[in-house]
């Protein structure tokens, strides 16, 4: 008898996996919407597991934790991380104000443009981060430069 917390089996990974590769699974680019739960500046890459319910239904739940601005469909080798996930959505946050970037805004976008390089093309990846940059500057207001040192 199988317990509930008992590992998959190999048949049952490879059974999973049939399905989850016919799918149409999506990755989620955006910035964090700020409320009185979340509080930090954000780059937010959201990626689908699993498909429950119609497109737009999924698209207005995300939407309720960050401003979408670009979404594409997921490749054959990011799918394959969906097969061990227990949840509807993987989410990493790069958050702006925190360590390594210190508030440079621009970096944590350069280092998001690096992240995809193994499964997006340059050309879709400078799309990408043309268009969280305007995001950030619309929703953040990070256009305005301010002085950290004193310079003569």
């Amino acid at each position: 008898m199988k317990r509930l917390n008992d590992p998959l089996t190999a048949e049952e990974i490879a059974e999973i996996w049939k399905i989850k590769k016919k799918k149409h699974l999506r990755v989620y680019y955006g910035v964090a919407k700020l409320n009185k739960i979340f509080k930090k500046k954000s780059i937010v890459v959201m990626f689908e597991n699993c498909t429950p319910g119609i497109a737009e239904e999924r698209d207005k739940k995300v939407s309720r934790w960050m401003h979408i601005v670009y979404i594409r469909s997921q490749t054959i080798e990011e799918k394959e991380d969906s097969v061990y996930s227990n949840r509807v959505y993987t989410t990493y946050n790069s958050f702006i104000d925190e360590k390594p970037w210190k508030g440079d805004w621009k970096a944590v976008l350069h280092n998001n443009f690096l992240a995809d390089e193994n499964h997006v093309s340059e050309k879709e990846r400078l799309i990408i981060k043309e268009k969280l940059g305007q995001a950030l500057r619309k929703y953040y207001d990070l256009d305005v430069p301010y002085q950290s040192t004193l310079e003569f």
